[in-house]
């Protein structure tokens, strides 16, 4: 018989998503750095967007959830960089940091509410089970 271990955590798959056309440069330092990309944004709950301005010469790397990028909304962190440097780990890196500070440090009011009342449910049991109090 086989077990399989089950847990509450979930399991994220971050993928790395090329939006629009690349020019030469750009697109060969990208493949160049895939595989760190990849790496970098592998279990986390967004993704990270390539998207070149080929008017203002500037590749812009941003993470966010796939259907908040769609929408144009949501949380999201935003690099600028010029388009021939070949610095898409370290903004990468940069991007990630910022967007884990940001989920972590921005709750909606629902899960504000549902933190309060997880901890004063915490503590009235808590308070119910100390028999020698009474």
């Amino acid at each position: 018989m086989q077990v399989q271990n089950i847990s509450n955590q979930p399991n994220f798959k971050g993928n790395v998503i090329l939006v629009g056309e690349f020019s030469a440069v750009p697109t060969k330092l990208i493949k160049k750095s895939a595989s760190k990309l990849a790496k970098i944004i592998d279990k986390k709950p967004y993704d990270l967007f390539l998207e070149q301005n080929h008017a203002r010469g500037i590749v812009t790397v941003s993470a966010q959830r796939e259907k908040d990028y769609i929408n144009n909304k949501g949380l999201k962190s935003v690099v600028m960089m010029k388009d021939n440097e070949d610095f898409y780990e370290h903004c990468a890196n940069y991007v990630v940091k910022e967007q884990d500070l940001k989920l972590k440090y921005n709750q909606t009011t629902g899960q504000k509410i549902k933190n309060f009342f997880n901890k004063l449910g915490t503590k009235f049991m808590d308070i119910m089970q100390d028999e020698d109090e009474v």
